[in-house]
């Protein structure tokens, strides 16, 4: 196992160009024709894999820190996520809760409890898409929506309809 995890995750650099399908099979492989053994780490299997959220040539972990309170940013970081996940029908990633939960922090500081409801309920749609198709294929995938950020969304979803009742306009 231990071997498998240094596979998944090592540093070191591709030494050659890939395809989309030898990054999904191993991380770790040999080109038959020349013998030569070559290792991608985890970052360029997704982005080769296209299962990799990218803003403006950037995956989105780079926006993480240096963007999280940049509302239009973290938009559209929700949506690079979004448009990995819906995008891939065969084998499921679950998306990374980070962007939903900043962006739905950052709508509600703005009173945009409309926008924060709305980004909250995308999240809860993926995660019950990611729920229905574990369940339907028996995938071992990890699920992020038993995660503190997931239940956080979660959670302000329901604050979000509450205050958007309340701040309606009669």
């Amino acid at each position: 196992m231990l071997g498998l995890l240094k596979r998944l995750f090592t540093d070191k650099p591709i030494t050659r160009k890939i395809s989309s399908e030898v990054a999904n099979s191993e991380v770790e492989k040999v080109d038959s024709s020349t013998g030569e053994q070559f290792s991608l780490s985890s970052e360029e299997a997704l982005k080769a894999s296209g299962k990799q959220g990218m803003v403006d040539g950037k995956p989105t972990y780079a926006y993480a820190e240096s963007h999280k309170h940049d509302l239009e940013t973290m938009l559209r970081c929700c949506h690079a996520e979004e448009e990995v996940y819906w995008s891939s029908d065969d084998e499921k990633l679950s998306p990374s809760p980070f962007y939903f939960e900043r962006a739905a922090i950052l709508l509600r500081k703005e009173k945009d409890y409309e926008g924060e409801l709305e980004i909250c309920q995308r999240w809860v749609a993926m995660m019950d898409d990611l729920a229905a198709w574990i369940k339907k294929t028996s995938a071992n995938v990890a699920n992020v929506d038993a995660g503190p950020r997931s239940q956080a969304i979660r959670q302000r979803l329901v604050k979000a309809k509450e205050l958007l009742e309340k701040h309606k306009k009669p």
